[in-house]
C-alpha cells in the first residue's frame, strides 16, 4: 500500500512538469513579425496597421487564449489572415520558438 502512494505522488508531482515541457505546433500559414503597438481593435505589426477580425484568438506564451486588454508591450509574433485580410490568430512567441522560427527563415523586422 506504501508503494502505491509513492507512485501515485510521484506521478502527481510529475503532471506539471510535463505540461511545461509541452510545446506547441504553429499553423503553416503564419507570417511573423514585431507587435509594436495594439489599440483595439487595431494592432501594428512591423510597420504595418492590421484591423482583428471577429473571433480572432490571440494566445500568449503558454498557448493561453487571452482577452485583447490584456495584451501589453511589444515582441514577436506569428500571426495569420482571414479571407478579408484582417487578423485572425496570433501567437505571442517564446524565446525558444522565435530561434526555431528564425532558423527556418522567418524574420522578425520592423520596417
Amino acid at each position: 500500500m506504501r508503494l502505491i502512494r509513492l507512485y501515485v505522488l510521484a506521478l502527481l508531482l510529475a503532471l506539471p512538469m510535463a505540461s511545461s515541457a509541452a510545446v506547441r505546433t504553429l499553423p503553416t500559414n503564419i507570417r511573423t513579425g514585431v507587435m509594436e503597438a495594439f489599440d483595439f481593435p487595431y494592432m501594428t505589426v512591423s510597420g504595418r496597421i492590421f484591423r482583428l477580425a471577429p473571433g480572432a484568438k490571440i494566445r500568449d506564451q503558454g498557448n493561453v487564449i487571452v482577452q485583447p486588454v490584456m495584451v501589453r508591450g511589444t515582441g514577436a509574433i506569428a500571426f495569420n489572415f482571414d479571407h478579408q485580410g484582417q487578423l485572425l490568430g496570433i501567437w505571442i512567441l517564446t524565446l525558444e520558438e522565435i530561434a526555431t522560427l528564425k532558423a527556418r527563415g522567418y524574420t522578425f523586422e520592423t520596417k
